[in-house]
């Protein structure tokens, strides 16, 4: 998929490193439109210009690279 000149592919969220770009897709015809942000994986969100979003399954995530490091995948810490 191509975002303005961009191409991304999709991606764990959980897999990008800390401030990395993302593009984020919402599931359902919600109030919010899909939209660049950056990662903050300290909190487990995305950040976006008018507010921030915890990782979850509604949402698709896209990166520049399709790259994902296997072990940072198996380290999940849920509070």
């Amino acid at each position: 998929m191509v975002v303005n000149g961009v191409e991304v592919h999709p991606v764990d969220v959980r897999c990008l490193e800390d401030m990395a770009p993302v593009y984020i897709v919402f599931g359902n015809n919600g109030v919010f439109s899909s939209q660049w942000g950056i990662v903050d994986q300290n909190r487990q969100v995305t950040i976006h210009k008018d507010f921030t979003i915890s990782f979850n399954e509604r949402c698709k995530y896209y990166g520049i690279t399709e790259e994902c490091d296997k072990q940072k995948k198996a380290v999940i810490v849920q509070f």
